[in-house]
């Protein structure tokens, strides 16, 4: 809520964006209905999708919404609505001005003009990458045309950014300023990274498939869109980031009711041995991410390579 400011007004940069053309699209088609839905949350409050039944039966899938969830996510879009809070990951949709009043002492009253946004943007994706080349950071926020370097050329100069060399790269590469102390770490090589996590397929370290392929040599496609017949690797599959590699990847479904968070497949990358250390790491984070769903019984059906699964079995057992 703090970048509300940056995000409220556009100024133009998402107009071509697919959410606002399709918004725009429902509105003109289902004007009264809407209109009518609108109203019908100023007077009763807040709503979840599920709170509308379904005039016909349909087939379940993410794009086959009720007309309500269409109308709901096309309000959303176009800033009439913002969700609230919510309850059993679906998403409660209140009134702006509702959601805008309860989180008033959170939320900047400044009006930004364009090229203080457009700043905010740039420098704002800068710093959550980490490291970038110049053409990933639009990609960020959405924000359309790609930039390049010598749009850059006055936050280097102004000391925003640090220009470097990154080995491999054609291309130069940009920090924040604010990471100047881990980039002398990582420029004498006393970075080192600890952390082992399935990352969501929507993650900034694998959303960018270009960034993931030159940073990790990782080519990552979510398959949920992809007919069953055609996928790799399974229908909702999360890379697993170990230590600073992007080591490989596991198809995982939870069933809540039953407790157990099933991993149906898991795949190394080409040329990655998994030795015990990284065997342990990788247990830690799928329990980890069980316990989040409230399926902390693991299940691990089969891996490529066939031997890991076993590795991984037993360390589970442990």
């Amino acid at each position: 809520m703090r970048d509300f400011a940056v995000h409220k007004d556009h100024h133009g940069l998402r107009k071509s964006h697919f959410a606002q053309r399709g918004a725009h699209r429902v509105q003109r088609e289902h004007q009264d209905s809407m209109t009518r839905l609108l109203e019908h949350i100023r007077v009763n409050g807040a709503v979840k999708a599920s709170d509308f039944e379904a005039k016909e039966k349909r087939t379940p899938g993410w794009w086959e919404w009720k007309d309500e969830k269409r109308w709901l996510e096309a309000w959303f879009a176009l800033g009439e609505l913002m969700i609230a809070r919510r309850e059993n990951f679906q998403r409660v949709y209140d009134l702006r001005e509702r959601v805008l009043a309860r989180a008033k002492h959170a939320v900047p009253a400044e009006t930004l003009a364009a090229e203080a946004v457009r700043r905010e943007y740039i420098l704002g994706a800068v710093r959550a990458l980490g490291v970038t080349q110049a053409r990933w950071i639009a990609d960020y926020f959405r924000t359309g045309k790609k930039i390049k370097d010598a749009d850059l050329q006055g936050f280097v100069e102004a000391g925003d950014l640090i220009r470097i060399e990154v080995r491999g790269w054609d291309n130069p590469a940009y920090v924040h300023r604010d990471h100047a102390v881990l980039l002398d770490r990582a420029s004498r090589g006393a970075l080192r990274a600890t952390h082992t996590v399935l990352l969501s397929p929507f993650d900034p370290v694998v959303w960018d498939r270009e960034r993931a392929s030159t940073m990790f040599g990782f080519d990552y496609r979510i398959e949920c869109y992809t007919p069953a017949s055609k996928r790799r690797y399974g229908y909702f599959v999360l890379p697993i980031l170990q230590r600073g590699r992007l080591v490989g990847r596991l198809d995982a479904k939870a069933h809540r009711a039953e407790g157990t968070f099933e991993v149906k497949a898991i795949y190394l990358e080409d040329g990655v041995q998994a030795d015990a250390a990284m065997t342990h790491d990788v247990v830690a984070a799928i329990k980890q991410a069980a316990d989040w769903h409230g399926a902390p019984r693991v299940a691990i059906r089969r891996s490529e390579p066939k031997s890991w699964a076993s590795a991984l079995r037993k360390v589970l057992q442990a």
